[in-house]
């Protein structure tokens, strides 16, 4: 192979400049696999340990420490009574500076961070305990954080500040723990499917808390398609999609939304009806209920002063709508497509949203959602009459016939 120097310049130039291209491409190689030999591999929420007047321990999950149990057990499973508490994990730090933590609370607190002890103080009354300041480089911190009540009412919430921000609370993002000591979570997930799927609706579960309330009946009439409820009535498996989006729980239902065989969580029994059973049930609450009066009175409809002109309606855009829908908020709570998530106490999925609902229903929905449900937890949007509009028509779209 003939050396560098026997070549033309041009082409010793291009060799050379090929072999530090190879060279840097090498080191950025081995950096990243170190890179990523060096990620911790933490695990979201603090590891809880409560232990009861009756000596037992019970672990779960927390993802952060903000509680005020006033005179609640901080867990079902703990008898009334005094109790004590130990958060472990690691606090994540992105920029290195001082830090100082504190704690709003009522009870004997402890802090431990990056192996000092910055607090040991007791407070009868819900007030502020002061850590000493620490400094930390960025990176996972190892925090315990040990509680124990001293009579009257329970709580504690963490708090920090830092080189970068003023006093907040420590937000759940910041706290990990090491996947070895993960607890089984089996208890935490049954309590929270419980709630969410209303099961205190028919049955006595002691030390829960009052059932959610299920949507309002009460204005069905115009704003729910016949067809739609007879499907969701009857509830086919095999007909979910097509029905607007239903489908039943089934095993190995995530509780973060996620869907199973590309259906969402059914949160309503089956009661496994026959198609006229289905239809009888859909025509009583058809009929018992009442629509909206078509005058009501709407909170982003704009008055206009006496004697002024209207303006022509715009064409609305549905392609505005749909921007809006993925900027506004509304993925937060809902599922589109792939889009969004819904889970246990979200909105639901909204990808066959047109089948369920008339395309009338969509503006008053979003305008006054009192007027169709009393018992509806949808935030009310102050929207500009077009933007309403423009929502309307792009939700209208979501799993409507072609061509209709």
């Amino acid at each position: 192979m003939p050396s560098v120097l026997s070549l033309s310049p041009r082409l010793a130039l291009r060799m050379l400049i090929l072999a530090l291209a190879c060279l840097i491409a090498a080191a950025g190689f081995g950096a990243e696999e170190e890179d990523e030999e060096e990620l911790p591999d933490f695990r979201p929420g603090l590891v809880a340990r409560y232990v009861g007047a009756d000596g037992v321990a019970h672990v779960r999950r927390d993802e952060a420490i903000q509680f005020d149990w006033r005179d609640r057990s901080p867990d079902a499973r703990l008898p009334p009574g005094e109790f004590a508490a130990t958060w472990s994990g690691r606090l994540f730090t992105i920029a290195p500076g001082e830090y100082r933590l504190r704690v709003h609370a009522a009870g004997a607190v402890q802090v431990k961070l990056a192996g000092q002890t910055l607090l040991d103080e007791t407070a009868k009354e819900p007030r502020w305990l002061a850590a000493q300041p620490v400094k930390l480089e960025y990176g996972y911190h190892v925090l315990e954080v040990a509680y124990r009540t001293t009579g009257g009412e329970p709580q504690i919430a963490l708090h920090w500040s830092g080189p970068q921000f003023q006093l907040e609370p420590v937000p759940a993002w910041h706290l990990f723990h090491d996947p070895q000591a993960a607890p089984d979570e089996g208890f935490a997930q049954g309590q929270l499917l419980g709630r969410a799927l209303r099961c205190g609706a028919c049955h006595e579960i002691p030390g829960e808390q009052a059932p959610l309330a299920a949507p309002a009946l009460t204005h069905l009439a115009g704003n729910i398609s016949p067809t739609w409820l007879i499907e969701w009535l009857k509830h086919p498996q095999h007909d979910s999609r097509r029905a607007g989006g239903a489908s039943p729980l089934v095993n190995g239902a995530s509780l973060n939304g996620a869907f199973v065989d590309d259906a969402p969580l059914r949160r309503m029994p089956d009661f496994d009806l026959a198609a006229d059973e289905a239809e009888t049930i859909a025509e009583y609450l058809l009929d018992r209920s009442q629509p909206p009066p078509p005058d009501a009175p709407t909170p982003t409809k704009t008055k206009k002063p006496p004697g002024a002109k209207s303006k022509p309606p715009r064409p609305v855009e549905p392609k505005a709508g749909e921007a809006l829908f993925e900027t506004l908020g509304c993925l937060a709570c809902h599922r589109q497509g792939e889009l969004g998530v819904s889970g246990l106490f979200g909105g639901g999925d909204l990808s066959q949203i047109a089948a369920k609902r008339p395309a009338s229903f969509f503006a008053r929905w979003l305008e006054d959602p009192a007027s169709v449900n009393p018992a509806h937890r949808m935030p009310v949007f102050k929207l500009a009459d077009e933007e309403c509009a423009d929502l309307a028509a792009y939700l209208a779209t979501l799993g409507a016939a072609a061509g209709k």
